[in-house]
């Protein structure tokens, strides 16, 4: 009994570190956004300093904060009176908050509409262009890889620790310990049970290597007000962005490497070392990204850089208007945040909900990876659902 409240305890801890993770991100949405940008719809960016705008903004954070203080609230009583589904409920209530932030969102994007429409507001067309000088922007020279070479290096070396331990190895080897940190589940010792872990980890990093890539070369949106301006704010935060992701991933990789020294019994932690080191991973996972998306705020747009010679457009083309899309063009952006456009080849687009990253929804490509990711995403809930109540 006493080792179930434990185990609660430290669901209810990270529960709450999550939970204020979770308010904080979607609160700061509109702080990170584009100035241009109100809820999906493209304003002037001088409009975004009228007294109806910086409103509409402060009625999303209150809502949010409105939710997210009763979510936490729900969390405290839950821990209270009903310790034992903590772990139904660290899945459940961030997927209720993100709910809320949607009907939030959709709410406001229809009052941004009808705002728009009343100042008669008319915003320049906004895109990028594949011009010699933006695929010059594009190569990987800024791309940060140390981060994805010493992630693959510490993999490496515990597949080698591990090829090394697994004559020795016992028969049945420890898969799961109790928060006293003794073993209470154990598995045939296979190549597949003792290497899992630093194969899952190997796939991770070249998983999030490949989106970083995709996310670093993605055409971000260029300001027809101010272009020079827009480049400088990219190329700093292409690096800034593929820095924090690298980081992420490093940190990913040694949190796999440090479970996987306890499953092939190179060290087991004590349970306050163990609790310790979860929860600064965490931290450590989520700080990097967040701290860019406060600093710069989407696509760089809170920079204010100085300008080099390579922000500066070789040609009338790349501050050109007229194209054959235009991303900017609210009735491409249904709800204000789902891009669909069949004229434009491009399947990753800079979303306007302070992201960054969205995909175009008039490609098959898309569709079906949104489909194969929701698919994935409810096994996991509803797999993890099955597991607790057979426990």
């Amino acid at each position: 009994m006493n080792e179930l409240r434990e185990i609660s305890t430290l669901l209810f801890i990270i529960n709450l570190i999550a939970m204020i993770a979770v308010i904080i991100s979607l609160g700061i949405a509109p702080a990170i956004t584009r100035k241009s940008l109100l809820f999906g719809v493209r304003i002037p960016e001088d409009g975004a300093n009228s007294e109806e705008v910086i409103q509409l903004k402060k009625k999303y954070v209150k809502l949010i904060v409105i939710a997210g203080i009763i979510a936490i609230a729900i969390l405290i009583v839950q821990y209270i009176l009903w310790p034992d589904v903590s772990l139904l409920v660290v899945l459940y209530l961030p997927l209720l908050l993100v709910a809320v932030q949607f009907v939030v969102f959709v709410s406001l994007w229809k009052r941004a509409v009808v705002l728009k429409a009343k100042n008669n507001w008319k915003v320049p067309m906004t895109a990028t262009v594949d011009t010699s000088s933006a695929v010059q922007r594009e190569r990987m020279w800024g791309f940060s890889k140390v981060w994805y070479g010493v992630s693959i290096l510490i993999t490496l070396a515990l597949i080698g620790l591990s090829l090394i331990k697994y004559p020795s190895l016992p028969e049945q080897i420890a898969t799961h310990w109790g928060f006293d940190m003794q073993p209470d589940a154990w598995s045939d010792k296979t190549i597949w049970t003792v290497f899992m872990l630093p194969l899952i980890s190997l796939g991770t990093v070249i998983a999030m290597m490949i989106g970083n890539i995709t996310v670093y070369r993605m055409k971000l949106q260029v300001s027809a007000e101010h272009p020079k301006l827009s480049y400088a704010q990219h190329r700093i935060y292409r690096r800034m962005m593929t820095t924090a992701i690298g980081i992420t991933t490093l940190m990913m990789a040694m949190l796999f490497g440090f479970l996987q020294l306890m499953a092939i019994e190179v060290y087991i932690p004590t349970t306050p070392i163990m609790t310790i080191v979860t929860i600064l991973m965490i931290i450590a996972c989520c700080v990097p990204v967040t701290y860019v998306y406060l600093k710069a705020g989407q696509g760089g747009c809170k920079l204010r850089p100085a300008i080099e010679e390579e922000d500066v457009p070789k040609n009338n083309t790349e501050t050109e208007s007229v194209m054959k899309f235009n991303r900017g063009d609210d009735r491409f952006w249904k709800l204000g945040m789902f891009y669909y456009n069949e004229d434009d080849p491009a399947m990753l687009v800079e979303d306007r909900l302070g992201m960054n990253t969205g995909f175009n929804y008039a490609h098959t490509t898309s569709k079906v990876v949104t489909f194969l990711l929701i698919i994935m995403t409810a096994a996991v809930y509803i797999g993890t659902t099955i597991m607790f109540f057979k426990i």
